[in-house]
């Protein structure tokens, strides 16, 4: 070792110091090497040196202790070439590769004890602020087993709600209509009253509500996208249907969306690891609940095996999407039943897997125990050999759903080679600024996850209030675009209804924002589709003013009784008679 150190010490008078940084496993064999600092002046001359020792130990955490490295400008065949040139040189092929190997060891020792350091800084255990989780350790967390365990449902959303709100005063809320919350009580009673109403049931993953600012839980965005409050529910639009996309009218077979030329949706799940209150497939998606019957798409190896037969009947299908559902919740060997049968199809030249999962649980991508994230990485691997994409395409929403277990996550994929893209959707209260938009893409575009989609939110039935008009999309992309490099620059775009499919913001044929109507064409679609014309509807415009909270308060209660968000549902009571539907705008 003493030999080795005086050859590093040799290296760096002579005017050079490369910081070697490798992937390499940390938990093979105990590592001594020498820790080598040195401030080098311009021109390499000057250097000053301190030569210790550094102990590197085998790591016992599994796959979460994995390192984040950024190589540095010095390479190893600088190195090479310079103990290959030195003057003088008596160091025989084999002493000179045991040399180079030497300061090859030590500066990467250093450099990733120096990094795990700073990491280790940064690994703030946020989510022992939940009382429920105040003992929980890292590797406690990061295991999916436990993430399962714990998930909070509706049968359990009480008591998680007793144990996290304040005892003190709610901060007052932004939205006129929740003002008179004050209470962890009104709180529970709210929540509670609205999942009686709400076409989607509760599940939350315990990483998810670690992200929510409980001491402030009316205004924070996460906590609206999950846990509605039935003072903030308004009537669904006069136009809006259960399946407002017309899905289930472009099936050929039950779970198989054939919408537009060479693509098609493969739908292999109805269950997710969480379920979002604005969910498109509300038709199908989770459990039934008190206002909606559900049509669900079980994971059904039958059921699959008539899709595949479909796919493979038509080579003119190039482009698959395999979602659901999510397709987080299918075994790794599902996962790779579906990714091997997709791949072995000649005319399938790539497809996509879709899951929120990455942004409400990135912990299942760190934990060794679970095959998932390695199955989605080898299905890759096996694509890229054939000449087929294979990429993983998921969901953010807000930059606080982003913490350094998604980090590591990402750098994890990024390192393994797997192309990820994100789809956002523009929520009321949420993400509609400029600002929290746009830090979020340049949050995604920082952790190479690439911003692909931001969605205009679709007319889905009791989530009016989350519904932004279509000049705020495109007052975002004016504000963004420019601002952004250019291929991390995201699509804002409109999903149509009736399946018209996704439209460019500003490609509608013409739009009253007074009405809040637009109307829209999609030539590419073939036959009927592609000649008839789209209309997307705002939501209705809406006041706060004292009168109207009133008037609202007593449609929310009817909604209430009658268990539905529809205006036909509820809009006649015993001697009452109707009320006048309104609803929110941004």
């Amino acid at each position: 070792m003493a030999h080795k150190l005086l050859r590093a010490q040799q290296a760096i008078r002579n005017g050079f110091l490369t910081n070697l940084v490798t992937k390499r496993a940390l938990g093979t064999a105990p590592t001594r090497a020498a820790l080598v600092s040195a401030r080098v002046a311009q021109g390499g001359q000057d250097a000053k040196q301190i030569t210790s020792q550094a102990h590197v130990t085998p790591s016992d955490r599994g796959a979460h202790e994995w390192i984040d490295y950024r190589p540095l400008p010095s390479t190893v065949e600088r190195v090479s070439k310079h103990v290959q040139t030195r003057e003088n040189s008596n160091i025989d092929e084999g002493e000179r590769s045991k040399t180079f190997q030497a300061l090859s060891d030590s500066f990467a020792s250093v450099q990733a004890h120096q990094v795990a350091e700073l990491h280790k800084n940064e690994e703030d255990p946020y989510w022992t602020r939940i009382p429920l989780w105040s003992e929980v350790s890292a590797d406690d967390f990061i295991s999916q087993s436990w993430q399962v365990r714990h998930s909070v449902d509706k049968k359990k959303i009480e008591r998680f709600l007793l144990a996290v709100l304040p005892d003190d005063e709610l901060p007052l809320s932004e939205n006129p209509l929740l003002q008179h919350i004050h209470t962890k009580q009104d709180f529970i009673r709210e929540a509670k009253a609205a999942l009686e109403m709400a076409p989607m049931t509760i599940k939350l993953t315990p990483y998810i509500l670690s992200c929510i600012n409980w001491k402030d839980p009316l205004n924070d965005p996460i906590r609206v996208q999950f846990i509605p409050l039935k003072s903030s529910i308004v009537p669904d639009h006069p136009s809006l249907t259960l399946d407002s996309l017309g899905e289930e009218g472009d099936s050929p077979v039950p779970g198989l969306v054939h919408r537009y030329p060479g693509r098609a949706l493969f739908l292999a799940t109805s269950i997710c690891p969480v379920y979002c209150s604005f969910c498109t497939r509300a038709y199908a998606v989770g459990p039934e609940t008190s206002s909606t019957d559900k049509k669900p798409q079980k994971p059904s190896g039958k059921r699959w095996e008539a899709m595949f037969e479909h796919i493979e009947k038509d080579v003119s299908i190039k482009d698959i999407v395999v979602s659901g559902g999510d397709t987080y919740m299918l075994l790794p060997e599902q996962l790779r039943l579906i990714g091997e049968r997709l791949l072995s199809i000649p005319h399938i030249r790539r497809f996509r897997i879709a899951s929120k999962g990455f942004a409400v649980n990135p912990c299942r991508i760190l934990d060794n125990s679970d095959a998932w994230a390695s199955t989605l990485v080898d299905l890759a691997r096996q694509g890229r050999k054939i000449g087929k994409q294979v990429c993983w395409h998921t969901h953010f929403n807000h930059p606080n759903e982003i913490t350094w277990i998604t980090k590591k996550a990402a750098l994890h994929l990024c390192q393994q080679g797997l192309v990820v893209r994100n789809q956002s959707v523009l929520l009321k209260g949420v993400n509609d600024d400029p600002e929290t938009m746009g830090t979020l893409i340049k949050a995604l575009a920082d952790m190479n996850i690439e911003p692909y989609y931001v969605y205009i939110c679709d007319l889905v039935r009791g989530i009016e209030h989350l519904r932004t008009p279509l000049r705020t999309l495109l007052y975002l992309d004016k504000e963004l675009r420019g601002k952004l490099t250019g291929f991390m620059m995201p699509d804002f775009v409109v999903d149509l209804p009736g399946g018209g499919g996704k439209r460019l913001a500003h490609t509608y044929e013409s739009y009253v924002e007074e009405t809040g109507v637009s109307t829209w064409t999609a030539p590419g679609l073939d036959g009927d589709k592609g000649r008839r014309t789209y209309t997307y509807y705002d939501p209705l415009p809406w006041v706060a003013t004292a009168e109207n909270v009133l008037n609202m308060r007593e449609q929310q209660d009817l909604m209430h009784k009658h268990r539905s968000t529809r205006k036909e549902d509820f809009m006649k009571d015993d001697g009452s008679g109707p009320l006048v539907a309104t609803a929110c705008a941004a």
